[in-house]
């Protein structure tokens, strides 16, 4: 690719992600327009990521972009307009491929540059080092406390909802979630030290 051709692909990749920023902010506003919009709009983008992921699955490739649509719905009240929303949806469907790959015992990893073949990279390049970072502490967490905050926090799910899941009492999540911080924070304090 050229390199005019490059930066011109770059400027409509930010263009795309200024504009589904800003649906988005319209639609955390109620704005229902904006947010068909949005959705309208990104549906290809997950589609493409999936598919390119889960080549010769076609049916575990709708059921997978339907689960990344209801997890972005989920966790839209978690978007924070200044960040770059492709960089936040293509996370929310990496921890849907992630899921889905450990639901069928497939043994793979999934890079966040992989996903970010198809989004524009962060703004902040230390996010990708931080999430990276995140993730490998989190597969480190016994699975229980791993669920817990994947559902709630990454899945968007209510304390209720996570909990009725995974057949325990609201209670018994809290300190599960409680318990899976007090190790990440001693994983990644350990780490940086």
């Amino acid at each position: 690719m050229s390199s005019s051709r490059g930066h011109q692909k770059d400027h409509e990749r930010a263009a795309r992600d200024r504009q589904w920023s800003q649906w988005m902010a319209q639609a955390q506003s109620g704005d229902s327009k904006a947010y068909e919009s949005l959705l309208r709009e990104v549906l290809p983008f997950l589609k493409a990521i999936i598919s390119h992921k889960l080549s010769g699955l076609p049916s575990e490739q709708e059921d997978l972009v339907q689960e990344a649509v209801i997890a972005i719905h989920k966790a839209r009240h978690t978007y924070q307009p200044e960040r770059n929303f492709t960089y936040w949806a293509s996370a929310i469907v990496r921890y849907k491929l992630v899921d889905f790959y450990r639901r069928n015992g497939i043994r793979k990893t999934v890079s966040l540059e992989q996903i970010n073949d198809f989004s524009v990279p962060p703004e902040d390049p230390f996010e990708v080092n931080k999430t990276e970072k995140i993730e490998k502490a989190l597969d480190l967490l016994p699975d229980d406390q791993r669920e817990a905050v994947r559902m709630t926090k990454l899945q968007g799910l209510s304390t209720t909802e996570a909990a009725n899941k995974m057949g325990i009492s609201s209670g018994a999540l809290r300190v599960r979630i409680h318990r899976a911080y007090e190790k990440l924070r001693q994983i990644l304090s350990e780490e940086s030290s």
